[in-house]
């Protein structure tokens, strides 16, 4: 591939390199202890720190030629679903979203238990050993083990445990409805646009469905057909800045809630932000 970044694209990957840089950092410095930290904080600073490896990995597949834009597409659609999640989960004053988050995550987990013994009853003489479980009824006393931790966190937070969880796109708008009652929603903030417009377009390539693969090819001038396993300047150009502004809001509110926050750390970064929401 021959092309390259022109001055605006190669300004834009090196202010990306430096605010992951300096996240970096900041989140090596900060130390958490899970006995002082309120459970939605806890959450907080693994979003942040999870956030950081994707961003950075984003970060690698796109500085340099061949540009990956496919794989960070993947990478940056896990990237909005984080996002939403912490938006959800301080959608509000309480721990109840959070609590919501962590019990949905074990249901997950006892789901996949239930799913894997049952098949491994389908097929008793496959190989279907998984860490130490090593028969089907293994999984009888992991799940016994799950069900019981939910019954202590709810019992922890007095919250109950609600019939249905909402799916991401449906915490994107509880995010939504908290902003509207504050009179805080706008068209830059809205959670479910983001769901909308980036997590959805990039389900397509996350999942390869026809649509996601036919994004591997392009069509030339000849009209021929032809496979395009790397992208352009441009599509680099439009992954990073998305990625940026996320990447940069997840920090601040971090540093902010962590009490790390320095005005003179930031400015920046607040500035490169904003200067690209102007363009």
């Amino acid at each position: 591939m021959t092309n390259k970044f022109n001055a605006k694209q190669q300004n834009l990957v090196n202010q990306f390199g430096e605010i992951l840089k300096f996240g970096s950092t900041l989140l090596s410095s900060t130390e958490l202890n899970f006995t002082k930290v309120r459970f939605k904080k806890q959450l907080l600073f693994l979003v942040v720190c999870a956030s950081q490896s994707y961003s950075e990995s984003i970060f690698k597949l796109l500085r340099s030629e061949p540009y990956f834009d496919k794989a960070s597409e993947v990478l940056f659609r896990s990237l909005v679903e984080t996002f939403i999640n912490i938006n959800y989960i301080y959608s509000g004053r309480t721990q109840r979203n959070a609590f919501i988050f962590i019990i949905d995550s074990i249901q997950e987990q006892i789901d996949f238990a239930e799913k894997h013994r049952s098949f491994w009853n389908k097929y008793p003489k496959w190989n279907l050993t998984f860490g130490h479980i090593k028969s089907p009824s293994d999984w009888d006393q992991f799940i016994n083990e799950k069900e019981l931790e939910i019954q202590k966190i709810s019992k922890r937070y007095k919250y109950k445990i609600p019939k249905q969880i909402p799916d991401i796109r449906g915490r994107a708008i509880i995010f939504d409805e908290y902003l509207k009652k504050k009179k805080k929603l706008s068209e830059r903030k809205s959670l479910e646009k983001y769901y909308v417009l980036y997590y959805k377009f990039f389900s397509q390539i996350a999942h390869l469905n026809s649509s996601g693969l036919n994004r591997f090819f392009v069509t030339d001038s000849n009209g021929q057909q032809r496979l395009m396993t790397d992208g352009s300047p441009e599509d680099v150009e439009r992954i990073v800045s998305i990625t940026y502004q996320i990447y940069f809001v997840l920090l601040r509110f971090f540093a902010k809630e962590y009490k790390l926050y320095k005005k003179e750390d930031f400015v920046q970064f607040e500035k490169f932000s904003k200067d690209m929401l102007k363009n």
